[in-house]
């Protein structure tokens, strides 16, 4: 599935990924660096009513906010080196609790592909951002 919006448009393709929950719990973001990965993940949070402030976790690697569908973990694997480093702060542990929106997945694949994530591919371009879901 394709969606092109402009940034104000970020509803539609925020109700697509929540009318795959609870079946669906990792969704994983993809996209250069200011392809709009955090903006879209704010507005998904403040949808499942997050109300605490929402930031990357680059530096911190895992932010855990309190939704209405329960814990939200908001990871970046940016700064993450090899997948040892997932497996040593016990991220395999974790995944089966709550819902993970992971941006920069690409080091830990191996690690998720096992429950089936959502992958949203961000690109954009001045206008608009294009949101590819990988969604049966």
């Amino acid at each position: 599935m394709e969606i092109i919006a402009q940034e104000k448009e970020l509803d539609e393709v925020v109700k697509v990924l929540i009318d795959k929950l609870p079946e669906n719990r990792i969704f994983t973001f993809v996209g250069d660096l200011g392809a709009g990965k955090t903006t879209l993940i704010k507005k998904f949070c403040s949808k499942l009513g997050v109300t605490s402030e929402m930031s990357s976790p680059t530096f911190g690697l895992v932010n855990t906010y309190n939704s209405n569908n329960g814990t939200i973990y908001h990871t970046d694997w940016y700064r993450v080196n090899d997948i040892v480093e997932l497996y040593d702060v016990g991220i395999d542990e974790s995944l089966e609790d709550g819902i993970w929106l992971i941006e920069w997945p690409e080091i830990g694949m191996n690690l998720i592909n096992f429950y089936y994530p959502i992958i949203i591919e961000i690109s954009h371009n001045d206008r608009n951002r294009k949101y590819t879901l990988n969604i049966d």
